[in-house]
């Protein structure tokens, strides 16, 4: 006799209409139908647990229609065929029934849709086997397992909702059971396990059907453990590295402060032995010239003008100084002249020295070999002479009547409005060098002077152009102990007749195209009449 599942397996006068509420006695026939399914080979575990649920949550025969669409409706027992023909009935056709899983120092596994028999043997030496039951069909209500691994692995994947027994006897190794904590599913086939694991280990898990894990996911996590523990070690290196640096710059803090103290006892006994030089006296640096220098013709305010061969303006000096201008006498009975009538006009601040012509000669004192001089006499005494050179040249260019532009280190840069003035105090400065170094030959030095004369560009308070760059560039050509002036000074001051100049030299400057005719100042038999 045929069964077909339908909402007339109710009493004929007792049939519902699809909309009627199901009773328990219809969810138990439709979970016996089920149950043939799966018997049969059309459902899986994890599928006829799905499809109970599904039964059992059902209120209308409406909503349980779904659970057998994709199944005949009609299903035939085998006892009944047989009883009927007396004929074993042809069965359909099925999977291959899996009986044995060995691994031997290998692996094997069952996964996927299988069929295993009733009683299934698992033989794991030195191996691993796994056997996922969720897609297995089984043809009875109960499946036995008889697990036995020696020294090897075997592991056992059931649906969740199946109800499970562990049993067994463990040697030398252990047997493992978590199930899920959820409610057994009626109808489903009991899973009975032996194990017996003898140095190796036997493992039943619960899995859902979504609960795969694929091996990109393990690949991850081991990934994401080896580079927590990379990170750490990196870590414990940095810390360490960090450590030995510390320990590294204190010890140069401590190293550098014996070498200060060394330095200090050094300076001290080389003090002791050499004597304090003597202390060089500069006159104080006189305010800015005042230029143009004043008129001699033009009437002093407040005075009273001058009369007879007094007044009688005078040529200016070869240098471009004015001649000086005689002082008023106060008449008998008469008012004081006032104190600024006897004085120059001061320049307005921010006023430097150019010639009427607007010519400028620039002087470059440099010292020689300062680098040399610095690895000889040490920091401290070499930073001493580069103030003492400092001095001697201030002192100088306020006797002449200079205007210091600029200094960098063991260089000073000096602008006089005449082209004597200016040798003369070139002159002078290799002369208080030389005195110096006379009274202190610990102290040695020495000095080379360029000079040149022209027209130069005037950015606030410096000089700019042509003549500044040739200026500093016959003081690189100068040699120690030398005054070198460019062909054009030269004949500015040829006409005094103060100065004594050696032989020509044409010497190819840096940057400069072409070779340049310079004369070397014989400073030492120069006429000091000024």
């Amino acid at each position: 006799m045929g069964h077909t599942w339908t909402m007339a397996d109710r009493p004929p006068d007792g049939r519902p209409a699809p909309e009627d509420r199901l009773s328990d006695a219809d969810r138990e026939r439709a979970v016996e139908l089920l149950q043939r399914h799966t018997s049969d080979g059309r459902l899986t575990l994890d599928e006829f647990s799905e499809r109970v649920g599904t039964v059992y949550a059902a209120r209308s025969g409406a909503e349980i229609e779904p659970v057998f669409a994709d199944l005949p409706r009609s299903v035939e027992p085998v006892s009944a065929a047989v009883a009927t023909t007396g004929e074993r009935a042809l069965e359909p056709r099925r999977r291959r029934v899996s009986r044995w899983v060995v691994a031997i120092m290998s692996g094997a596994k069952r996964t996927g849709r299988w069929r295993p028999g009733n009683h299934v043997a698992v033989v794991a030496v030195m191996g691993g086997c796994h056997l996922d039951l969720r897609q297995a069909e089984i043809t009875g209500p109960e499946l036995t397992i008889t697990a036995v691994a020696i020294m090897g692995g075997i592991r056992i994947d059931v649906p969740e909702g199946i109800e499970v027994e562990l049993t067994g006897l463990p040697i030398m190794g252990g047997k493992d059971l978590k199930l899920a904590d959820v409610p057994a599913i009626p109808g489903t086939p009991v899973v009975r396990i032996r194990a017996f694991p003898v140095m190796g280990g036997v493992e039943v898990r619960s899995r859902g059907p979504n609960s795969h894990k694929p091996f990109v996911e393990h690949l991850a996590q081991g990934i994401d453990q080896l580079m927590q523990e990379k990170l750490q070690r990196q870590q414990q290196r940095i810390g360490r590295r960090q450590q030995h640096w510390e320990q590294h710059v204190a010890r140069a803090h401590r190293h550098a402060g014996r070498a200060v103290e060394r330095a200090r006892e050094e300076w001290q006994r080389a003090l002791e032995q050499v004597g304090m030089p003597d202390p060089v006296v500069v006159a104080p640096r006189p305010p800015k010239p005042p230029w143009p220098p004043p008129d001699p013709s033009a009437p002093v305010p407040g005075a009273a003008p001058a009369q007879g061969p007094a007044s009688a303006p005078s040529a200016a000096s070869a240098d471009g100084a004015a001649p000086p201008v005689a002082a008023p006498t106060a008449t008998p009975g008469g008012p004081t002249p006032p104190a600024q009538a006897q004085q120059t006009v001061p320049a307005e601040d921010g006023d430097v020295p150019t010639a009427p012509d607007g010519t400028v000669t620039i002087l470059f004192s440099d010292i020689c070999g300062s680098t040399a001089m610095n690895e000889r006499l040490g920091d401290l005494l070499a930073h001493e002479v580069l103030r003492l050179h400092s001095d001697i040249v201030r002192s100088q260019v306020a006797a002449h009547g200079g205007y210091e532009v600029k200094s960098q280190g063991d260089g000073v840069m000096v602008a006089f409005a005449g082209a004597s003035r200016a040798l003369r105090c070139a002159v002078g400065i290799q002369r208080a060098v030389r005195d110096h170094c006379v009274k202190h030959p610990e102290q040695e030095f020495a000095v080379h002077v360029g000079l040149h004369s022209g027209e130069t560009i005037r950015e606030r308070d410096d000089f700019l152009g042509r003549t500044v760059i040739l200026a500093s560039r016959i003081t690189a050509a100068a040699s120690a102990d030398e005054v070198l002036v460019s062909s054009l000074l030269k004949e500015l001051t040829d006409g005094t007749g103060e100065f004594s100049f050696g032989p020509v030299r044409e010497v190819s400057l840096k940057g400069i195209s072409q070779p340049q005719r310079v004369f070397p100042v014989e400073w030492e038999e120069t006429v000091a009449a000024w």
